[in-house]
């Protein structure tokens, strides 16, 4: 009995554990996203255009 609710609380451990770790892990991808303005944007997006030919 013992060994299935140690079981039973690893397994419930991962699973709430598995997504939190996910989500922190990509929300400190998206920590540092510069914020530009929209002709700065607009610029960007023309040199990577450009770029890509």
């Amino acid at each position: 009995m013992a060994a299935e609710a140690f079981i039973l609380l690893v397994f419930l451990f991962f699973a709430v554990a598995g997504p939190l770790v996910l989500y922190f892990l990509i929300q400190s991808e998206t920590d540092n996203d510069p914020v530009l303005s929209r002709e700065e944007a607009e610029q960007a997006a023309r040199d990577g255009y450009e770029k890509s030919k």
